[in-house]
């Protein structure tokens, strides 16, 4: 999949109308009680996610870098987080459905 780009944002936790996204280059007059939040751009991957192994997602999410949501949404890797394992039938399952869905379009 594609990386995500950069995002600057001026208050990310405030109300909604409160919430101003930056430019990457600019200038801002910040009053006390504002918050910037600086998100760096993350890389892209490597080939389709739904071949990737599903053991090395369950690597990711036991390292903290996917949570078991995420693994599920865009790896179809459905990870059981009371044993901390893959659940390799629904995997498969979830898995072949989305080749279906692809093979469709």
């Amino acid at each position: 999949m594609d990386g995500r780009k950069a995002y600057y944002i001026l208050n990310p936790n405030a109300q909604s109308e409160e919430v101003t996204e930056l430019s990457s280059k600019c200038v801002v007059e910040l009053k006390p009680g504002d918050t910037v939040s600086f998100q760096t751009p993350g890389g892209g991957g490597y080939g389709s996610p739904f071949e990737r192994d599903p053991n090395a997602i369950l690597r990711d999410v036991i390292g903290g870098k996917v949570n078991v949501q995420r693994a599920n949404d865009l790896y179809d890797v459905v990870i059981d987080p009371e044993s901390s394992s893959v659940d390799e039938t629904t995997t498969a399952n979830a898995r072949k459905q989305q080749a279906t869905s692809r093979n469709q379009i």
